[in-house]
C-alpha cells in the first residue's frame, strides 16, 4: 500500500484528569499510545479501512441528507424492483425493525414507495420513486468519487486485487 494511513502508528490520546493529577504535563496535552501488535492483525487493518470508508462516505453523503444504510437500501431496491422488506433486511444484514424505520424515512422523502405484495398481502414490496432514481444517481456519483479516493491509497492494481480477494465474503451473511 502506498499510503498506509495510520495503520501501525501510535495514536494520540487525551489524558484523563486523574492521569494529570500530580503530573507536570499541561492539561489537555496529548500522549502517544502504542497500538501494540494490533497493526499486525488483519482484522484490525480491515476494521481501520472500514472506518475510513464509513467516515468518508458518511461525510460525503451528508451533503444529500442521506446515510450510508439509506444509500444501501436504495441501491438494493433499484437493482431488485418489487423486492420485499424481509429480503432487503437479509441481504444487508439490517434488523427488520430498523429497516422499517429507515424505509419510513425514505418514503417520507418520496424516494421510495412501499406497496402491498400481490403474492403475500401481509408483506410489502419496495420500488424507487422517480425522485428516488434521480437522488440515487446523485448519490452514486458521490460514492464513486469516494471509491476513487480510496483506490488512490493503494499502489496501481492493488485495489482491484483487494476487491478480488475480498469477494470471498460477498455472499456471507453477517
Amino acid at each position: 500500500m502506498a499510503n498506509r494511513a495510520s495503520i501501525g502508528k501510535a495514536v494520540p490520546a487525551r489524558r484523563s484528569d486523574r492521569e494529570l493529577e500530580g503530573s507536570t504535563s499541561v492539561p489537555g496535552s496529548v500522549k502517544e499510545v502504542s497500538l501494540g501488535d494490533l497493526p499486525d492483525q488483519l482484522g484490525f487493518q480491515v476494521r481501520r479501512v472500514q472506518l475510513w470508508v464509513f467516515r468518508e462516505f458518511t461525510r460525503k453523503l451528508a451533503r444529500l441528507d442521506v446515510t450510508l444504510p439509506q444509500y444501501s437500501v436504495l441501491t438494493v431496491v433499484d437493482a431488485n424492483p418489487g423486492i420485499n422488506q424481509l429480503a432487503v433486511a437479509s441481504a444487508l444484514a439490517i434488523e427488520r425493525a430498523g429497516l422499517g424505520r429507515l424505509i419510513e424515512r425514505l418514503e417520507a422523502r418520496d424516494l421510495l414507495k412501499r406497496l402491498p405484495s400481490i403474492v403475500d398481502r401481509r408483506s410489502y414490496v419496495l420500488h424507487l420513486t422517480s425522485e428516488g432514481r434521480k437522488a440515487l444517481t446523485r448519490m452514486r456519483a458521490i460514492v464513486y468519487e469516494s471509491e476513487k479516493r480510496l483506490a488512490q491509497k493503494f499502489n496501481p492494481g492493488d485495489a482491484e486485487r483487494l476487491r478480488q480477494v475480498l469477494a470471498v465474503f460477498r455472499d456471507d451473511k453477517c
